[in-house]
């Protein structure tokens, strides 16, 4: 069992995920970066963030234009999932499929208020590569703090007035519908 969180490393004096092995007892930064790494994710094997090194304005108050990244804690690997000239933040992480809150629609929308702005959720297939835009709101309308797991994915919706839904998709079936 593995468990995640942003803290300061002393050494690249960025704030920069740690992974923590309940199992081990073995502490390791994840990725250092000089650069902030935020809402770090893990399924066990697999972590995620959100990371600012594209925008030297970013830190943990000021999200900005953050990207998401994923470590391969087993081998080491780190991999770009995101990097949208847009804020892409709170991931989420199960085996092969990533999902983050993208407000790349609205590109006025680098700050982390709701009240205003068009954020969606997307989902990233690690294997094959495909992206996908699972939501396609107004302004005034956002997808929050999607999440994945066993290939379903599950997102809130809102809207200004505070109404709301829940979404629950099978990943596999939403590919294969899409497939020639």
């Amino acid at each position: 069992n593995v468990v995640v969180w942003s803290q300061a490393n002393p050494q690249t004096k960025g704030l920069n995920v740690v992974a923590y092995d309940t199992q081990s007892g073995k502490t390791s930064y994840v990725d250092p970066s000089v650069h902030a790494q935020l809402h770090a994710r893990t399924d066990g094997r697999y972590v995620v963030w959100a990371d600012c090194r594209n925008d030297p304005k970013c830190n943990y108050g000021n999200w900005g234009n953050t990207d998401i990244y994923r470590h391969d804690l087993q081998t080491g690997k780190t991999e770009l999932v995101s990097d949208n000239p847009a804020q892409q933040i709170f991931p989420d992480v199960s085996g092969k499929w990533v999902t983050w809150q993208d407000s790349r629609n609205d590109p006025k929308s680098i700050t982390p208020h709701l009240d205003w702005a068009r954020i969606d959720a997307y989902v990233k297939n690690m294997d094959s590569g495909a992206e996908h835009y699972m939501t396609a709101w107004q302004i005034g309308q956002y997808a929050q703090h999607p999440k994945v797991d066993g290939g379903k994915l599950l997102y809130l919706t809102r809207d200004t007035k505070q109404n709301g839904a829940l979404f629950l998709v099978d990943l596999e079936a939403y590919e294969k519908a899409r497939k020639p």
